[in-house]
C-alpha cells in the first residue's frame, strides 16, 4: 500500500483489491412510524438527475448491491480505521488535530469519502471524546435496512459506553414537531441516513421508537487503559431532492427506490468497508 498526496492536507491511501460483497446479516425490513438530531446528520446530501420517466425502474444497477468495479482504500492517520471505496470516489482529509491524543489515544480526524461529482459522500470522524445525542430529533419514519457486522471490533470494558454489536443502519427520517426544519434535510420534508453504530444487544436494530438514538455512534476499543474508549462518528446522507432526481420518483417511494440504485450499492459498501485495527 503506498500513500499519495494530491492537495494539501488531503491523504489518501489506495490499493486495487476485490470490495466487500457478502454481507453479514443484512435484511431489509417494514415500515413502521415513531418520533426521535445527532451531529452525524449535518452532512451534504447526494443523489443524481438522470432524467428519467417517472414510469421507469430507478437508474444504476438496479440491485443496490456493491459494485464490482476495483478499489482503493484509505488508513486513517492513526493507522487504526481502513476504508475501501470505488477507484472512481475520493478520500479527502478535512480536519486533523492531535490536541486531545493524550486522553483518547488516537489523533481527532475527518475524512470525506466522496463519489463521483459529489452525488454520494460518506464521512468518518474519529478520536472524538466523550460525548453526548442532546439536542432535537427529526420524527423516525422507517428503518429501510439493517446489517450486522461481527468483524468490527468492539470495546468490550466494563462499563464501557458503545459496547455492544456493531451495525450498519439505513433510516428514514422526516422532519418533526422536535425538529421542525433540521438543517441536513436541505429543504426536503425526508431524509436517508446510513450509520455505522453499536446496537445494545437488548436494543432492537430496527426499532423507530426512543431506543433508536440510543445508538448514534461506533465506540472503537479502548486505547491505553481508558475503559470508555474514543467515539467515532460514521454517517453518509441523501436529500429527498437527490433521491427524486436519481429514481424520477417522488417523496417516500423515491426514498425507498433509491436503495436499488447503484449510488446507494456503492455508498453501503464504503460504510461496511470498515477495518479497525485492535491495540
Amino acid at each position: 500500500m503506498t500513500r499519495t498526496s494530491t492537495t494539501s492536507g488531503t491523504r489518501t491511501t489506495r490499493r486495487v483489491t476485490v470490495p466487500r460483497l457478502v454481507p453479514g446479516n443484512r435484511r431489509r425490513v417494514g415500515a413502521v412510524t415513531s418520533v426521535g438530531l445527532i451531529v452525524v446528520l449535518v452532512l451534504t446530501g447526494c443523489g443524481m438527475g438522470n432524467g428519467s420517466d417517472p414510469s421507469e425502474p430507478p437508474s444504476g444497477s438496479g440491485s443496490g448491491e456493491p459494485s464490482r468495479s476495483p478499489t482503493q482504500s484509505y488508513t486513517s492517520e492513526s493507522g487504526v480505521f481502513t476504508w475501501t471505496f470505488p477507484e472512481t470516489w475520493t478520500a479527502n482529509q478535512e480536519d486533523y488535530n492531535e490536541d486531545s491524543l493524550d486522553y483518547v489515544g488516537v489523533p481527532y480526524e475527518v475524512v470525506l469519502f466522496q463519489g463521483p461529482e459529489g452525488i454520494v459522500e460518506y464521512r468518518t470522524t474519529t478520536g472524538v471524546g466523550p460525548t453526548d445525542n442532546d439536542g432535537p430529533k427529526p420524527r423516525v419514519v422507517e428503518v429501510l435496512e439493517t446489517e450486522e457486522l461481527p468483524e468490527v471490533p468492539v470495546n468490550e470494558a466494563e462499563g464501557a459506553v458503545g459496547s455492544g454489536p456493531v451495525w450498519y443502519r439505513a433510516s428514514l427520517y422526516g422532519a418533526g414537531e422536535d425538529h421542525p426544519v433540521p438543517e441536513s434535510f436541505e429543504g426536503g420534508e425526508l431524509l436517508l441516513s446510513v450509520q455505522v453504530v453499536n446496537i445494545d444487544e437488548d436494543l432492537d436494530p430496527e426499532a423507530t421508537d426512543h431506543s433508536h438514538w440510543s445508538s448514534w455512534f461506533y465506540g472503537q476499543p479502548a486505547v491505553d487503559g481508558n475503559s470508555e474508549g474514543p467515539a467515532t462518528l460514521l454517517s453518509g446522507s441523501v436529500t429527498q431532492d437527490s433521491a427524486e432526481e436519481a429514481t424520477g420518483l417522488e417523496g417516500e417511494e423515491a426514498m425507498r427506490a433509491f436503495l436499488e440504485t447503484e449510488e446507494y450499492g456503492q455508498l453501503e459498501s464504503v460504510a461496511t468497508s470498515m477495518e479497525v485495527a485492535t491495540p
